[in-house]
């Protein structure tokens, strides 16, 4: 009755038995292919695979009922219907292996890609690094001088308190510009750490008079021209120079290019600032007679810790003081651009909107 009443139940029976058969002949043809070649003791290996032969038994015998039942219903469609379901999976299985595999080929693409990135991110910090190092060696060497200045006119000061008004004077004067040197170098470095930050930079607006601001700088860097006898003059025009800017920071921008100007102009050289208007921009020119920049330094020039190497020599410096003036420029929508010939001198031109 139950035979009658589940087809495939019936037909299994003789299934099960050629499934048993047929399981037993094959894995006793592989026990002794494997005595013969390995030596290995025949129970041995059909105890090792005992778990294997059950579901094998089951699976022969269920799905071979189940064909015959359906080739017993549908005939030769019964055939397609059993075996559809087999084919669909094989190919839905061929389908993931390919699927998986593009996978991998792009897990690959992208470990090789953060491998590159991770090397790339390896060789700038060692660059950075190596810039740091540079820099710590040219700060030391760089504020030893200043301090090295004051501290031997401060002492002759306090021991020689004969000295003549006028020379006292003169010693002060060279305490006051190797100060005034110490503190640039401070607020360079104050500076660039702000801006390397990411802190935005923050303007105070006030319209002004640029030429002004201007001549200011010029006349607080006469005392650092002088020393050097060289000629430092503002040509500017006749009419104020109105800019709605950060009066501060435009003064900032003008003393370090003035003063690398000076710093990289020989004795009895020249500097010449101009100022002018031309349409709705305002434009300013430092010009001066010195060593001029070579023609593979120039793309580096407002790089951060950038100096010309023939020019380390010649004047102190912390290479940051080009880089300040560029993000300060352009933080007031304005651009900088350089001209240079070696041996024959630079000039540095800002543009700033009216």
């Amino acid at each position: 009755w139950l035979g009658e009443s589940v087809p495939w139940l019936g037909e299994s029976v003789p299934w099960l038995a050629g499934a048993i058969v047929s399981d037993q002949v094959n894995i006793w043809l592989l026990i002794v292919i494997i005595y013969l070649q390995q030596g290995i003791a025949p129970f041995e290996i059909w105890l090792d695979h005992r778990w294997a032969m059950s579901i094998n038994v089951v699976v022969m015998s269920v799905g071979g009922a189940l064909l015959a039942v359906a080739v017993q219903e549908y005939g030769l469609l019964g055939i397609g219907i059993f075996f559809l379901p087999i084919l669909l999976s094989g190919y839905a299985f061929r389908l993931y292996v390919r699927r998986t595999q593009e996978q991998m080929g792009h897990l690959e693409e992208i470990v090789a890609a953060r491998t590159q990135a991770l090397a790339d991110a390896n060789k700038e910090l060692a660059e950075l690094n190596e810039q740091k190092d540079a820099f710590l060696a040219v700060l030391t060497h760089d504020m030893r001088s200043p301090l090295t200045n004051i501290h031997g006119y401060a002492t002759m000061l306090r021991d020689h308190p004969e000295f003549a008004k006028e020379q006292q004077k003169q010693m002060l004067d060279v305490i006051l510009r190797n100060e005034e040197a110490l503190l640039d170098i401070v607020n360079n470095i104050l500076d660039i750490e702000h801006l390397e930050s990411g802190a935005p930079i923050l303007l105070e607006r006030e319209n002004f008079d640029l030429q002004s601001a201007i001549m200011e700088v010029v006349e607080s860097s006469e005392a650092q021209a002088r020393e050097k006898q060289i000629e430092l003059n503002f040509s500017h025009a006749t009419a104020p120079l109105i800019v709605h800017a950060d009066r501060s920071k435009m003064i900032r921008i003008m003393q370090n290019l003035i003063s690398n100007a000076i710093k990289y102009t020989p004795e009895r050289g020249q500097v010449c600032v101009q100022s002018k208007m031309n349409g709705s921009k305002v434009i300013i020119d430092v010009e001066d007679s010195g060593y001029g920049i070579p023609a593979d330094e120039m793309p580096h020039i407002f790089d951060r810790f950038s100096r010309v190497a023939k020019h380390r020599s010649k004047a102190v410096g912390t290479g940051l003081g080009l880089a300040i003036v560029k993000n300060l420029v352009e933080a007031h929508d304005g651009e900088i651009e350089v001209a240079s010939t070696e041996g024959q001198g630079s000039t540095f031109t800002v543009r700033l909107p009216a």
